[in-house]
């Protein structure tokens, strides 16, 4: 009910159980938005804590995740990503066996943490093979595959986080992709119309594509170096 009437207030917010994110324009709008958010509080009886109450700022952390306006930027935050390396350095033997119920703990973080990393999604997907249709108390021993992508996870989420970002809302540049029929490997042209004061966007938008080409081809091959030639 406090959602809904947030709404009805016209008060652009999202939430995750107690953990509640408002959005606005404007510094003295998101000033409002927090008064007005805290009188629904007390209305609907809900208690809100005041010492982890953020004032309207530009960026702020929400559930692990740093959304930056000023540079148009959603990442992981500096804990999560020293959390992820950890864990991705506990999966560092290539020959181990894990049970399935540890390999899909794995997978669910990896899942949260592609929420803000372009094109992530197809570097799950040895993952998902592993753990597919086994109990989760049963053991499977890693491949190849599974292998290279826990590397690639570990080598590559610093330079990853921070890709994602959202363009300018006066100045959108145009894509445009060029590609041929092949039957080994892959060719492609690939270029942004944009202002140089949009240099960010147009950098940003290579690197997400780059991503996503690299994610489809063997991964195997993607940890030989080749992404380094980008």
């Amino acid at each position: 009910m406090g959602s809904f009437e947030l709404t009805s207030r016209g008060i652009t917010h999202t939430r995750y159980l107690d953990d509640w994110l408002l959005c606005a324009l404007t510094r003295s709008a998101c000033a409002s938005a927090q008064y007005a958010t805290k009188q629904v509080f007390r209305q609907f009886g809900l208690v809100n804590n005041d010492d982890k109450e953020v004032a309207p700022t530009q960026v702020v952390e929400y559930l692990g995740i740093v959304i930056d306006s000023l540079l148009q930027q959603v990442r992981l935050s500096v804990e999560r990503v020293a959390a992820f390396t950890t864990l991705l350095q506990s999966f560092g033997n290539r020959h181990q066996r894990v049970t399935i119920k540890r390999a899909k703990t794995l997978l669910g973080k990896l899942s949260f943490a592609a929420t803000v990393l372009p094109t992530a999604r197809p570097f799950m997907r040895a993952l998902i093979n592993l753990t597919t249709g086994k109990a989760p108390h049963a053991t499977a021993r890693f491949t190849s595959d599974t292998y290279a992508t826990l590397q690639f996870w570990h080598t590559r989420l610093p330079q990853w986080n921070g890709l994602l970002r959202w363009p300018s809302m006066t100045s959108i540049p145009t894509l445009h992709l060029y590609t041929d029929a092949s039957i080994e490997g892959f060719g492609f042209h690939f270029s942004v119309s944009a202002t140089e004061h949009n240099n960010h966007t147009r950098n940003s938008a290579q690197a997400q594509l780059l991503y996503a080409f690299y994610g489809s081809y063997d991964q195997r091959f993607i940890d030989r170096g080749f992404l380094d030639h980008r």
